[in-house]
């Protein structure tokens, strides 16, 4: 692609954002070569990268790339049999920590990235022993080698001892006047001490230096020089031990040079897809859709060089079958930077970095693209702006390849006006007849009527607030824009009577046709105004309807809560009656001996004590919420069977009370004083259970077996529960519950209920001939 549209639409500003975000200079130069790819595979495979590294960034966060180094040179030299120095060896350990932890870092990651990160090695073992033998560029550590650490042991002891003896040789009388000061000092690497010069014949020793001045002269004692010769010769025994020790390391990095070659041409590639991604982020970028054919759509685009919260976004379609857009509005309205921001997120997308638009944005693959924008006056060549710029045309038109965009800025300016306009008339139609994307500005009124009047061309125009007669810099697409020129004159300060005389020199068609452009401009801006209005009353609408939609949430879950509130008193009622029922049955029984002589006496006690937990029930009663029944009684008598429709209870009338209105029911032991209007009649009428105060006699046959199936757990927990207690009433010692096998839910719920049953003493599952594992057998205490 030619780098002049390259440099004209400033592509090299967005790489240096993207620089920015690199971890090395290696990675910084692979940003600066970036350029549109040549093939439509190779663009959506990078921006595929890029997008992969942007969602992983979210998952992960950024990519451990800080603190890799070159080390080619590194490789190479060990490669040659070199011995690599403290320094290089570090930057191998730290390649090696990256690979580690770009390994960890993108252990999940799938295609496209995958690859890299499979392809990266690791020696972790390697990494680490350098980083135990290396402290510093200048310093190998005593642990490095079990030899170099004895050696420096020696080394310590020697010069321990040399301290000594030279401190004893300084701490004696004799010498007080021979010694400058009482200072061990080390000269060529050997510990000498300052004497005066006039007690050199009667101080023995080598000398090694002198003072400037002459009067100092620093001396070896003859005692130290052997400790002095053996220290030397553990010095160069630890320079030996420590080449070797290198020497052994260099040999491992050759060992595994291919590993850090490949290692480091990923750490490049990766240092550059996170780059991209890391900028695409801060720029709310997307991964545009890449078309192979002639359409271009850019959904809300933002020009990536201008602030982020100053830029008005810009819708923009246009491709076959009109491939070209003339955009047309006043001067400073916004339409150059729309061109340029075509032009540049093109560019970008083509080279695989992700763009400011929104999601299902669409891109053509190109093999070039042409601009001709600003003044490209050249004083050099002697050119004029009109001249300039069709030299630059003439080189477009002859260039022109079948998948090219031409961005075209004030076609036919910097002439005169008809002679231009015919001339860009001319232009645009070659361009059209070869079928290529084109996207051009212009301000001729000539150009907006052949749009018009033009398959292939869509007309767009950059919004101009006739109120305030300022830019919005909005696009607006479909309907050509005014220059807006008589306008902008007045409120610069413009005299009308001029401004109305230039209005009476124009064409009178131009003048007719400027108005249309004007009653068109104000009709969309109402149309826009009644649009915007009719949709920020639909929103009003949704939220009041959600707000409604809550209430009504809202409510019904307080009803339910009372319902609930109240089922569950209801419930504690009954047990709490049921109780006092099994109470009075223990008592029953255990009286049942003696009730033939004094049956009269007892009935009177259990009544009595009946009545006194009735009435320690009075008012708990009330606190139920009855439910009105569906199909109220209307005609009731004594012993008469009913449902009480609000507790899902069935019981026998025992009084009915015209004048206070109420029908006395017992449900189970309890008694209940309630309205007809919540009683139902049940159909088939049993036999009326008898009070508790008779004799204990059985009123009807109740079998040994009961049937659940087909039930609900709800049925058949009522259906239980009565059973139960008329098989106690029966004086039954053994029932069958028939529930089957199911789904389970009626046989752990029918076990569950007969183990906390007080009156049961154990259940078992049937045995074979009984029902199986379908039936549960119970025994009664």
């Amino acid at each position: 692609m030619n780098q002049k549209a390259i440099q004209r639409l400033e592509l090299n500003k967005v790489l240096a954002t993207i620089e920015l975000k690199c971890a090395h200079d290696m990675g910084r130069e692979q940003v600066r070569r970036l350029h549109p790819k040549d093939s439509i595979h190779k663009v959506n495979r990078a921006l595929g990268e890029s997008e992969s590294a942007m969602e992983w960034i979210m998952r992960k966060g950024y990519a451990p790339l800080r603190g890799y180094g070159d080390i080619v040179g590194i490789v190479s030299h060990a490669e040659k049999g070199g011995m690599l120095h403290p320094g290089d060896l570090l930057t191998v350990a730290r390649n090696l920590r990256v690979a580690r932890d770009l390994k960890n870092f993108g252990d999940e990651i799938t295609l496209p990235l995958s690859d890299y990160f499979e392809t990266i090695g690791t020696h972790t073992r390697l990494a680490s022993e350098i980083d135990l033998a290396i402290v510093s560029e200048e310093e190998i550590a005593d642990d490095a080698s079990a030899a170099l650490k004895q050696i420096r042991r020696n080394i310590r002891v020697k010069r321990d001892s040399i301290r000594q003896r030279l401190n004893a040789i300084l701490s004696r009388k004799s010498n007080d006047k021979v010694f400058q000061e009482h200072l061990i000092t080390l000269r060529n690497d050997r510990f000498v001490i300052p004497v005066k010069s006039e007690y050199r014949s009667k101080f023995q020793g080598i000398i090694h230096d002198q003072s400037s001045s002459g009067a100092t002269i620093f001396v070896e004692p003859m005692e130290i020089v052997e400790i002095n010769n053996e220290i030397r010769s553990l010095e160069m025994e630890e320079r030996k031990e420590i080449e070797r020790i290198l020497r052994a390391f260099s040999g491992k990095v050759q060992g595994i040079s291919e590993l850090m070659r490949t290692n480091q041409m990923e750490f490049i590639q990766l240092d550059l897809i996170f780059a991209i991604a890391s900028y695409g982020l801060d720029m709310r970028a997307t991964k545009p859709i890449i078309k192979d054919k002639s359409v271009l759509l850019l959904k809300q685009a933002r020009h990536p060089m201008l602030p982020k919260e100053d830029v008005v976004p810009v819708t923009i379609g246009f491709g076959t079958p009109k491939p070209m857009i003339l955009i047309t509005g006043p001067n400073t309205g916004g339409k150059t930077v729309t061109l340029k921001t075509i032009g540049l997120l093109v560019l970008m997308s083509l080279s695989g970095i992700p763009i400011p638009v929104e999601e299902e944005s669409e891109v053509p693959f190109l093999e070039e693209l042409y601009v001709d924008l600003g003044d490209e006056q050249s004083i050099e060549q002697n050119l004029s702006t009109f001249s300039a710029h069709m030299v630059n045309i003439v080189q477009i038109m002859e260039n022109l390849k079948d998948k090219s965009m031409v961005l075209l800025d004030e076609l036919g300016a910097g002439t005169d006006p008809m002679e231009g306009a015919a001339l860009a008339r001319s232009i645009l139609s070659f361009l059209l007849e070869r079928k290529v994307l084109c996207a051009c500005t212009t301000h001729y009124s000539e150009l907006k009527e052949y749009a018009l009047a033009t398959e292939g061309i869509v007309n767009a125009s950059m919004e101009f607030d006739v109120d305030t007669l300022s830019p919005t810099y909005r696009l607006i697409m479909g309907i050509p824009g005014k220059s807006n020129a008589f306008e902008i004159a007045g409120k610069l300060g413009m005299s009308d009577s001029v401004i109305e005389k230039a209005k009476g020199l124009m064409d009178h068609s131009n003048v007719e046709f400027e108005q249309i452009l004007t009653d068109l401009q104000r009709e969309r801006k109402i149309a826009e105004q009644e649009s915007a209005r009719q949709r920020e009353l639909r929103i009003q609408m949704e939220s009041q309807q959600k707000e409604l939609e809550k209430e009504k949430q809202k409510l019904y879950a307080i009803r339910e809560k009372e319902s609930k509130k109240a089922r569950q008193e209801a419930k504690r009622l009954l047990l709490q009656a049921k109780r006092t029922a099994e109470e009075l049955l223990n008592e029953a029984r255990k009286q049942r001996d003696s009730w033939q002589d004094s049956d009269h006496f007892a009935g009177q006690a259990i009544e009595r004590k009946f009545d006194e937990q009735l009435e320690s029930l009075k008012g708990e009663e009330d606190r139920i919420v009855l439910r009105k029944a569906q199909n109220p009684v209307k005609e009731l008598k004594v012993d008469d069977q009913v449902r009480i429709t609000s507790l899902g209870q069935t019981g026998v009338v025992l009084e009915i009370n015209e004048k206070k209105r109420y029908v006395l029911v017992q449900v189970g032991a309890m008694k209940m004083k309630l309205k007809k209007k919540n009683l139902e009649q049940v159909k088939q009428q049993p036999e009326p259970i008898r009070a508790l105060g008779a004799k204990p006699m059985i009123s009807r046959q109740v079998k040994s077996t009961l049937d659940l199936r087909g039930l609900s757990w709800e049925e058949a927990l009522e259906a239980l529960d009565k059973y139960v207690d008329d098989a106690l009433l029966a004086n039954l010692s053994i029932v069958t519950i028939i529930h089957g096998l199911g789904s389970g839910v009626l046989m752990r719920g029918v076990r569950e209920w007969l183990g906390t049953h007080p009156h049961i003493k154990k259940y078992r599952r049937g045995e074979m001939g009984e029902g199986g594992n379908g039936v549960t057998i119970a025994e009664f205490r």
